[in-house]
């Protein structure tokens, strides 16, 4: 527990608010994709992703909050594409 990830499940954790481990889901699509397929997603070495890097790591994260089912405050404002 001394990342940027844990510190922020934590928080929420002692809020009792919902928690979507970016993180671990963006790194899992990476993962999936590999090193080749990954390197073209950044505009720079690992800083700054191209727009389909943001496209992905975006529907990743939707994906994880539709995850939440009904404590998703967001729920009604996410779209089906």
């Amino acid at each position: 527990m001394d990342g940027y990830g844990d510190w922020a499940e934590q928080l929420a954790n002692a809020e009792d608010v919902a928690f979507v481990d970016l993180e671990a889901r963006i790194a899992d699509a990476y993962d999936q994709l590999g090193p080749v397929k990954v390197e073209l997603l950044f505009a720079d070495p690992h800083t700054h992703t191209t727009a389909a890097g943001a496209m992905l790591n975006a529907s990743t994260d939707v994906d994880g909050l539709r995850g939440l089912g009904n404590a998703n405050p967001l729920s009604k404002c996410l779209i089906e594409r």
